[in-house]
Formats: structure tokens, C-alpha cells, sequence
């Protein structure tokens, strides 16, 4: 994996489809970088490419509309999957990117391990959508 900037990696698994990115990020980076990625896949469904298609974020917290307005989310374009456990969270990153109704499917999850990857970019190639896996870095 290649170090961008000093704040998060990405991996981009199979370029044959969309696939399963994962970004690692460090301990000092404030969530604040999430937030603005996001906001901006927030808007993906308004493009030819992904019309009428979802930003769909598997996300452990509970975040109101009020938050997602600060970092000007359009909250027409995204859904909000909470896990009720790392199992269950995986199970619904895996079903939403296989759903096809999400141009993107965003995970928060230590648990998605290298073991799962070929699983999950199978998941996406059957959704034609792409991944992203964000995690803590351990340093």
C-alpha cells in the first residue's frame, strides 16, 4: 500500500471492475477528512454515470441530519446502515455492494480482513459498484 500525504493509504484490489478500496487512517487525522469524501459521494447520484444510484454507508455511529449538514451532505443521495455487530457489519457491506442499487458502498470495520476481500470484490463486481473500507491505522 502507498502512504498518501502521511494520513491514509488506499488499495484498489481488481481495476477489471469497480472493486473494494480500503483507506487506512492515522491516528492523528481528524475525522473531518472522512466527512468531506464522503459529502462529496454524497452528490454521485445528480452525474449521468450514477443516476439514481445510492451512497450507502455502513456506519457504526449514529449521526444526525444536522452533522451531515455541516459537511454539506445531500442526504437525497446516501442511505445510513448501522450494524448492530462487526458481523453484522460485514454482512451488510457485503449485501449492499452485491444489491446494485449503490454506486458506492462505504465501510468503518478493523474486522474486514484480507480474507474477506476476494468475497467482497465479488460482491461489488455482482453490485457493479465500488467499495471503501475505512480503518483506524495501528500506529
Amino acid at each position: 500500500m502507498a502512504l498518501l500525504q502521511g494520513t491514509f493509504s488506499s488499495t484498489q484490489s481488481n481495476p477489471a471492475h469497480n472493486g473494494i478500496s480500503e483507506i487506512i487512517v492515522s491516528s492523528g487525522t481528524h475525522a473531518g477528512l472522512t466527512f468531506a469524501m464522503l459529502a462529496h459521494l454524497s452528490h454521485a447520484y445528480k452525474t449521468d454515470e450514477h443516476r439514481n444510484r445510492w451512497l450507502t454507508w455502513v456506519c457504526p455511529m449514529h449521526i444526525g441530519k444536522e452533522a451531515l449538514a455541516q459537511f454539506n451532505f445531500d442526504v437525497l443521495g446516501m442511505r445510513i446502515l448501522h450494524p448492530k455487530s462487526a458481523e453484522d457489519a460485514l454482512k451488510l457491506f457485503r449485501d449492499a455492494l452485491a444489491a446494485g442499487t449503490s454506486h458506492t458502498v462505504v465501510a468503518h470495520g478493523q474486522g474486514f480482513g484480507s480474507k474477506y476481500m476476494p468475497w467482497l470484490n465479488n460482491a461489488a463486481a455482482i453490485g457493479d459498484c465500488s467499495g471503501l473500507i475505512i480503518r483506524q491505522g495501528n500506529q
